[in-house]
This record gives structure tokens, C-alpha cells and sequence, in this order.
């Protein structure tokens, strides 16, 4: 157990260390010479990282990414739903509609191979050995969300630290659904769904977010701890309707 938990948290090292130097000082650099709008560059960008996060997730971390047929009942029920719900949002707010499907596969996308496929997968085999009986859901859910909640850290190059602190507890909250979500479906386009219509929601209503805006802004706390509130709140449904623990193997993420 020790020589694997010594294992992962090198091989986590490597992975972020690695992805964070290609993405700022490679494709960021890289970017930035086509002077392209806000809206191309970060498409631009985020293609490049989903190739670096493939590779790092494939070859550094050793987790294939998760495409397996849900386990659980009612996956077409979640389909519908999640279809309404973004055309309902079209239909009411179209015009940001291009820009919010943009930001919604940015973030879903790459992020969610990053840390749902790739560092809650790696945790959980790591936690989750052959000497276990009862596969443990806590540590590489609660690991995974903040590893995703501090990444926003980098967001303080353009706005306040208290903007991105209350940015990073929002964050710690959606980590945790889209673990939970991937816990109960066990299917990757699942959390990058949810994750994919929360970023659709709030550029649809808010638009694109400028950044001499953002850097401007006067962000409210409570605001932050009733989406907290909330997204904790579904997770812990998810979680509770999903299966029982002793039906979680190790296998699942390998």
C-alpha cells in the first residue's frame, strides 16, 4: 500500500507539473502569436490541452478513459433532461448562444478527463487495492475536487483574491457532483454533461465573461454558498441513489 500511495503521488506530480508547463509556457505562448478573438483562443487552447491531457492521463497516470455503458438504470431519462434543459435555455437566451457552447466544451471537456477520468481514477485505484474489501469513495472524490477547486488559482493573473477564493469554494462544490456523477454512472460523458450545462447556464444568462470585467467585479459570498449548498446537496443524492459500495470494484476505473 505504501509503495503504491509513493507511486500515485509521484505520478500525480509528474501529471500536473507537466500539464501546467505545457499549457503557460508552451500552448499559451503558442496562442498568443495568432491574435485570434477571446472566444478562438480559448478554443484553440483548449484543443491543444485536451491532447496534452490525453497523452499525460494515458501515459503518465495509466487511467483509460471511462466509456463504459452506465451500470445504473435511467441513463436515457438523464439525456432527455439534459436536452430540454439546454434548449430551453437557447430558446430563452439565444444570444449568447455560441459563446456558451464554446466556454460549455471548453470546461467540460478537458477538465473532466483531467480529474474525473484521470486523478479521481488514479486516486481511487490507489485507495481501492486488492487487500480492501470495501472500496473507499471519499478520499479520491474529496482529493479530486480540491486538486480541481486550487486550479482556479491560477485565475488570480486577472481578478481579485477574494474573487477567486469564492471562485475556488464554487469549484470545490461542482468538483464534488462531477465525482459523484462518475461514481453512479461510471461514464465520462456524464459529469462532462453536467459539467458542460452549468458553464452553458451561466454564460447564457451572463454572456462571456470579459476579463477587464471580471477583474472589476464585486463578487458576493452569498451567492457562492448557495450554489455550494446546492451542488453538495445533489451530490449527496447521486451518491446515495447510486450503488452500494460493495458493488464498486477497483476494475471500474482501470
Amino acid at each position: 500500500m505504501q509503495r503504491r500511495t509513493e507511486s500515485t503521488i509521484i505520478r500525480l506530480i509528474i501529471f500536473l507539473a507537466a500539464e501546467f508547463f505545457i499549457d503557460q509556457e508552451i500552448f499559451g505562448r503558442f496562442v498568443s502569436f495568432f491574435r485570434l478573438s477571446d472566444l478562438a483562443s480559448i478554443a484553440f487552447f483548449k484543443l491543444l490541452t485536451l491532447v496534452t491531457i490525453i497523452f499525460l492521463v494515458k501515459f503518465v497516470l495509466r487511467q483509460p478513459v471511462g466509456f463504459k455503458r452506465p451500470t445504473t438504470k435511467g441513463g436515457w431519462i438523464f439525456w432527455v433532461i439534459w436536452g430540454l434543459a439546454c434548449l430551453g435555455l437557447t430558446v430563452l437566451l439565444p444570444q449568447h448562444f455560441f459563446a456558451a457552447v464554446i466556454i460549455g466544451l471548453c470546461g467540460a471537456v478537458p477538465e473532466e478527463l483531467m480529474y474525473c477520468a484521470g486523478i479521481f481514477g488514479v486516486i481511487y485505484n490507489t485507495v481501492n487495492g486488492p487487500e480492501r474489501k470495501k472500496p473507499g469513495l471519499w478520499v479520491p472524490l474529496l482529493l479530486s475536487s480540491l486538486l480541481f477547486a486550487a486550479s482556479h488559482l491560477i485565475n488570480l493573473q486577472t481578478q481579485t483574491a477574494f474573487g477567486t477564493m469564492l471562485q475556488i469554494v464554487q469549484a470545490f462544490g461542482m468538483g464534488v457532483l462531477f465525482s459523484a456523477v462518475y461514481i453512479r454512472m461510471q461514464n465520462i460523458l456524464y459529469p462532462m454533461a453536467v459539467h458542460f450545462f452549468i458553464n452553458f447556464m451561466v454564460t447564457s444568462i451572463n454572456g462571456y465573461p470579459v476579463p477587464a470585467a471580471t477583474a472589476k467585479a464585486h463578487p458576493s459570498i452569498t451567492p457562492t454558498i448557495v450554489a455550494l449548498v446546492i451542488y453538495l446537496s445533489i451530490a449527496a443524492i447521486v451518491l446515495f441513489r447510486a450503488h452500494r459500495p460493495s458493488q464498486l470494484g477497483t476494475e471500474t476505473w482501470r
